[in-house]
Order: C-alpha cells, then sequence, then structure tokens
C-alpha cells in the first residue's frame, strides 16, 4: 500500500473580503437596523447612534454610508420598493397573463402578513410620514404606487385579451380598487393585529379580489 497523504498542518484560511462586499455587508446591516427600529418607533424617534449600535457599528460610520438620516431612509425606501417589485412583479405567477398573474401578486402581497412583519410595518410608517414629517421621501412612495397600479392595469388589459378578465372591467378603475384592497387590508391589519387572523386576512382579500375580477362593471 502506498503512503497515505498527511493532512495539512495548517488549514487554508477563508478568502478575504473585498473592501466593497464589507462596505455593502455593513450598509445593509444598518439598513435592516433602521428597519426595525422606525417599524417599532417612527422616523422622529430613531436616532443615528440607535442605528449603528444596533447593527454593531458606529454612529459615525451610519454618516459616513449615508451623510444623515434622511439619506439612510431614502436609501431604505428604495431597497424596500426594490425588493417589493422584484418579488411581486416577479413571482412564479408573474409572467403569467390576466386573472392568473393579477390573483399571483395579491396573494403574494397579503403572504407578508404570516411572515416577518418588520420590514412591511417599516414601509408603511415611512409611508406615512411621507406625508408630513419627512416629505423628501414623498416622491419615491409616488413613484412606486403608480409602478404597482401600471403592472396590475396591464395586466388587466392582457386579461381581456385572454379572456380572463370580463372586458367590461375598466382597468384603470379595477387597478386602483386592487391596490385600495391589499394596502388598506394591511394597513388595519398593522394597526390593529387582532383584528383578524393573518391567515384568514390572506384568504378573505384573495376571495375578494376574484370577485372584484368576476363582476362586470355597468355599462
Amino acid at each position: 500500500m502506498g503512503k497515505q497523504a498527511e493532512a495539512p498542518i495548517i488549514e487554508a484560511r477563508p478568502a478575504r473580503r473585498s473592501q466593497a462586499e464589507r462596505r455593502a455587508q455593513s450598509e445593509q446591516s444598518l439598513l435592516l437596523a433602521a428597519a426595525q427600529l422606525m417599524s417599532d418607533q417612527g422616523y422622529s424617534a430613531t436616532t443615528l447612534e440607535q442605528i449603528g449600535q444596533r447593527a454593531g457599528y458606529s454612529r459615525g460610520l451610519v454618516t459616513q454610508r449615508f451623510q444623515s438620516k434622511e439619506g439612510l431612509v431614502k436609501a431604505l425606501v428604495e431597497q424596500l420598493h426594490r425588493e417589493f417589485a422584484a418579488a411581486t412583479f416577479e413571482n412564479p405567477t408573474a409572467h403569467a397573463t390576466g386573472r392568473a398573474a393579477i390573483l399571483g401578486a395579491v396573494d403574494f402581497y397579503m403572504a407578508h402578513l404570516t411572515g416577518d412583519l418588520g420590514p412591511l410595518r417599516a414601509y408603511h410608517v415611512l409611508m406615512s410620514e411621507s406625508m408630513g414629517v419627512i416629505p423628501e421621501i414623498r416622491g419615491a412612495f409616488v413613484a412606486a404606487n403608480r409602478r404597482f397600479r401600471d403592472h396590475l392595469r396591464q395586466k388587466l388589459i392582457e386579461g381581456h385579451a385572454d379572456g380572463s378578465i370580463d372586458p367590461r372591467i375598466g382597468p384603470d378603475g379595477a387597478a386602483l380598487a386592487l391596490m385600495s384592497l391589499v394596502t388598506g387590508h394591511t394597513l388595519i391589519f398593522l394597526v390593529d393585529p387582532d383584528f383578524e387572523k393573518p391567515a384568514k386576512a390572506r384568504r378573505d382579500v384573495l376571495a375578494a379580489a376574484k370577485r372584484l375580477l368576476s363582476i362586470a362593471a355597468d355599462d
């Protein structure tokens, strides 16, 4: 028998992360800490020092990465929008047409109620405060809401074409109604978690969306 190879005395060290990777990780940690804090206590009560401490960094790094609390919030809102758009518009049913795509988007939105509510609560807290305390981020929410509406409107038009949605259901009004259904129900749940069980809320909203897509508008 040949002599067995001996195990190396010094194990190979893991590759060191690049500066860009370290920067990305620190920024992600700071954004997550900001989302957690602001979902619990709002924008005004959250300080840069608290964010740094929650993320395991100094206040100075928060300023270095985002310049100010307003800059951090803008980055947080942009990330929340990117994640929501990627998940909602690129979920397994997003490439379907008409009714199936719309119901898939509605169900995915409402599925957030049965998971970690932190990011969802932070999103709605910041959207509410964009109307007063931090108006500089209002434009980001306006743009995101319009993208969601336009996505639903396009799927309604596709539903007219493929026969899955009654053509008498106007795409503009139905898109707004669907948006109001999911966002309104979500806001009620976040304000009063005992209002309805999350799983039931998800089923109820999906059932309401199905009814909305089945009712033809009056001529």
